[in-house]
């Protein structure tokens, strides 16, 4: 398990100094779409700006790249939940003590 950690970790750094704009939106992308993340966003929009500081990057493209990869993550999150969110909260809420009575209570309380 310790080789495939060091493996994935020298494959994500060889792609971070060739792709470094392509990692950077693929993983604010995955972390808006709500797939918990081991690299936070913000460390990713950090290195961005690291980016552009080191003038590597134009400052316009990455606010467009990051933008875009935002807001995709954020519609595929908003649509995968439109359609699946409540037959998937009622089927398996239990495991987090959120009963069908307790999601009703709440959404009420949330449309008031």
């Amino acid at each position: 398990m310790f080789v495939l950690g060091i493996a994935l970790s020298h494959t994500f750094h060889s792609l971070l100094t060739v792709h470094p704009l392509l990692v950077i939106a693929a993983l604010i992308f995955i972390e808006e779409l709500g797939v918990p993340s081991p690299v936070p966003g913000d460390l990713m929009m950090l290195l961005a700006g690291v980016e552009v500081a080191q003038h590597r990057q134009h400052l316009w493209v990455v606010l467009l790249v990051m933008e875009l990869a935002t807001i995709a993550g954020a519609c595929g999150l908003f649509a995968f939940s439109r359609r699946v969110g409540r037959p998937f909260v009622v089927r398996y809420g239990h495991f987090i003590h959120l009963t069908p009575e307790r999601l009703n209570r709440v959404e009420g309380t949330v449309q008031r």
